[in-house]
């Protein structure tokens, strides 16, 4: 009978341990059908496949040299690697030491044309995030151009207020803060006269000038 070694992930806080239940459940299932015995799980939660940094898929692969399973199976080759290079090295990792990859949602065979299948899907889910940074990235710039909060604290001389979009939606959107503007022209009045920004800090420390956060201003 041989041993596997159960590998799940989900990429951000979108997505939750619900995730990975439903992948482990998968997993199982196929283990079951194939005769396979469980006998490690490997969980990273919140962790991106386009990176091999995540603590239990290296921890699997320590592991792997120990003999401690015969197969790595995943719930879908994007779970394992969403890039080519990382697919193809880890792969290779693992064959090297004669453990093999199988997917329980995808027909993988281990010849050929199935290491053939398996760089194609790799291919095309790296193809997939490359699409979506592109789509994300302009969709950023498109909010930002209509002055909408792209998150964190807005600058100093900005405040947040609440409108609704041209599609009825709630967001929050850039306008001037009118007391803290006039510090801010104050500024750069001062830069175009030749202050540096220690003597600029120094000044507003001096007139009690609070940062946003109430502290003093520091270079």
């Amino acid at each position: 009978m041989k041993r596997a070694a159960a590998y799940a992930r989900y990429s951000s806080d979108v997505q939750s341990d619900t995730s990975i239940e439903a992948q482990l459940e998968k997993i199982r299932k196929y283990c079951q059908e194939k005769g396979y015995v469980i006998v490690r799980e490997y969980i990273d939660r919140a962790q991106s496949a386009t990176t091999d940094k995540r603590e239990a898929f290296q921890k699997m692969f320590q592991d792997a040299e120990k003999n401690i399973f015969d197969i790595v199976v995943v719930y879908k080759l994007d779970r394992f690697a969403r890039n080519l290079y990382d697919s193809v090295v880890y792969t290779k990792k693992l064959e090297d030491i004669g453990i093999a990859l199988e997917s329980a949602t995808e027909p993988i065979t281990h010849d050929i044309a199935g290491k053939f299948f398996r760089n194609i899907m790799s291919a095309i889910n790296e193809l997939y995030i490359e699409n979506l940074k592109q789509e994300l990235r302009d969709k950023a710039i498109v909010v930002a151009k209509k002055g909408y909060h792209m998150g964190g604290q807005p600058p100093f001389g900005y405040k947040l207020v609440e409108v609704k979009d041209e599609y009825g939606k709630r967001r929050k959107r850039y306008v001037i803060d009118e007391e803290e503007a006039k510090i801010v022209i104050q500024i750069f009045e001062w830069a175009a006269q030749g202050y540096t920004l220690q003597e600029i800090a120094d000044r507003l420390n001096s007139l009690g000038i609070k940062t946003r956060r109430g502290g003093e201003w520091r270079v």
